[in-house]
């Protein structure tokens, strides 16, 4: 999961280069057609290439719309809005995803849980602003954030979505797979929504080569990889702390700014990182392992 903050750390600015050159949904299911079709070769390696069932196919369908939806309120969002306010709201996911597996797939909340989502975010949200309060009070909020804030509404369905389809449709494939038709039916959605939204035409000949290997980067990378992450960790560790990790992101990127672009910032800003660190453990420590096992799910 470490990694998996990593990598969708990459994404904000990765997705920002690109989101202004076509249409937002065309752009997704360019990334989706692509992640797609480099992952069949693992699944058939894998040696699972059997039809899904129905009730297996409608699930994968759920998680897919839930991805569908949030990749292109991020591409969409951009559009009007920043790296650093998408980056922001993305720290408020653990929250949502705690009430959303409360009522999903009944994952208990307790004093320790909202203790730790509460040092997170304030500790996200201060590392976001480079621990200058006058960052924060000028955060200019637009369209585009309340966007992208819907979209990180429903993303938080996505791991209590998980656990609840292993519990009640005994949806026991490997990661590989479901990752695999998650995937399939995330590229089926998306090309008929944008061949309906664009009337036939994708646009994706208006892309250039840096626009191409942008999209193979987040096929691969931020979408491939990280899919398969959520789906072999959240039986795990539970969907809680599966998104807390989310509170890491902030920080990489800062690290990211200050390696690659000289960018500096205060000491203040390690007591943000510490808030989010310690969360973290809290939630890791404390809360994972009963879950798990409230939820049935062995851990491993």
């Amino acid at each position: 999961m470490v990694s998996w903050s990593v990598l969708i750390a990459t994404s904000f600015p990765a997705a920002a280069l690109v989101a202004s050159t076509i249409d937002a949904t065309s752009l997704t299911a360019l990334r989706f057609v692509v992640a797609a079709i480099l992952f069949y070769p693992i699944l058939v390696r894998s040696g699972d290439t059997s039809l899904p069932k129905l009730d297996e196919l409608l699930a994968y369908g759920a998680l897919a719309g839930i991805s569908v939806f949030y990749f292109w309120a991020l591409f969409k969002a951009l559009e009007t809005t920043t790296p650093l306010n998408t980056s922001a709201i993305f720290t408020l996911i653990p929250a949502i995803t705690t009430l959303a597996a409360y009522f999903i797939s009944r994952e208990v909340i307790n004093g320790k849980v909202l203790i730790a989502l509460i040092i997170g975010s304030i500790g996200s949200i201060w590392v976001v602003v480079k621990g200058d309060m006058r960052t924060l009070v000028n955060l200019d909020i637009n369209d585009g954030d309340t966007l992208f804030f819907l979209g990180c509404i429903v993303l938080s369905l996505y791991s209590p979505l998980i656990i609840l389809f292993r519990r009640k449709l005994s949806l026991t494939r490997s990661p590989t797979y479901i990752t695999f038709w998650v995937l399939v039916s995330g590229s089926i959605f998306l090309l008929a929504i944008a061949l309906y939204e664009q009337r036939g035409d994708l646009g994706w000949n208006q892309l250039g080569y840096l626009d191409y290997g942008v999209v193979l980067y987040l096929a691969i990378f931020t979408t491939i990889i990280t899919f398969w992450q959520l789906q072999h960790c959240t039986p795990i560790l539970g969907s809680v702390v599966v998104m807390s990790y989310t509170y890491l992101i902030p920080g990489i990127l800062l690290i990211a700014d200050q390696l690659f672009f000289g960018v500096s910032f205060g000491v203040t800003v390690y007591i943000g990182a510490g808030l989010t660190l310690s969360s973290i453990m809290i939630l890791n420590l404390y809360i994972g392992m009963f879950e798990s096992k409230k939820s049935n799910i062995q851990i491993r």
